[in-house]
């Protein structure tokens, strides 16, 4: 009984669907093959109705159902057939604006070639390795002298992680020491920029860190590492491009 009643469901949206001029063009049927394709499906529907009034009727007279499952049926029966109406009528009142697109890529968009500085603060993660060099170059090649600059590091010791606040130890104190030698270099060159140590996981804290502070470009280093370590960097340059409002620049 189940299976029948879904095949009013599937027969109805495909005969409106190849129905329309506007979706199939010159494939759509012939106004005969439409109308023999709704008397099809209306006989369908009707002998759909009619096998589940007798079932009902089997229920009732063999006593296999009491009053409070055979509410349950009536309703479930006459949501489907509210449900079955809705799908019959609704097309036929509505007009849809279908887009025109080239399969399988869409339509070319418009572009606005601005040649005005558009970063006004860039963030910076920094990990003291070999690829800040790379990301803090590029990250001043897009904002020159007209940008801000904020440098991030998190803290990622076992303490840090557990509480996800400031700690005090070697590490946190030594990488303080080195974002502030960052900053120091960069304002020499003729830049302005900033330093935030933020603690806890790196795809947590870093979206926080760029977001609060506004940004307008967030750029971060991809590492040339192989097998599981680049993994795990991926994954943070992965999560942390979902939870930013701004564009992500990884720089090898």
């Amino acid at each position: 009984v189940i299976l029948s009643l879904q095949l009013g469901f599937a027969i109805i949206p495909l005969i409106h669907f190849v129905s329309s001029r506007h979706r199939m063009g010159e494939f759509a049927i012939s106004l005969k093959t439409r109308l023999a394709s709704w008397i099809v499906a209306g006989i369908i529907i009707i002998f759909n109705i009619y096998l589940v009034q007798q079932t009902i009727a089997d229920w009732i007279s063999g006593g296999n159902i009491s009053w409070y499952g055979l509410l349950l049926i009536i309703i479930f029966f006459a949501i489907l057939l509210i449900l079955l109406t809705y799908i019959t009528f609704q097309p036929l009142l509505k007009t849809y604006q279908i887009k025109q697109s080239r399969f399988p890529h869409g339509s070319n968009q418009l572009i606005s070639f601005n040649t005005d500085p558009v970063y006004h603060k860039i963030a910076i993660t920094v990990d003291f390795s070999a690829s800040d060099a790379k990301a803090i170059e590029h990250a001043l090649a897009q904002g020159r002298h007209d940008a801000q600059y904020l440098l991030i590091h998190i803290v990622e010791t076992p303490g840090a992680l557990f509480s996800e606040k400031e700690v005090s130890d070697l590490e946190s104190t030594d990488d303080l020491k080195s974002l502030q030698e960052y900053v120091r270099l960069i304002e020499e060159a003729g830049y302005t920029a900033d330093y935030k140590l933020g603690f806890g996981r790196r795809n947590k804290v870093i979206p926080q860190i760029v977001n609060d502070y506004n940004a307008d470009l967030l750029v971060m280093g991809a590492h040339g590492h192989g097998s599981l370590i680049d993994l795990l960097l991926g994954q943070t340059i992965e999560s942390v491009r979902h939870a930013i409002r701004v564009p992500l620049l990884a720089v090898k």
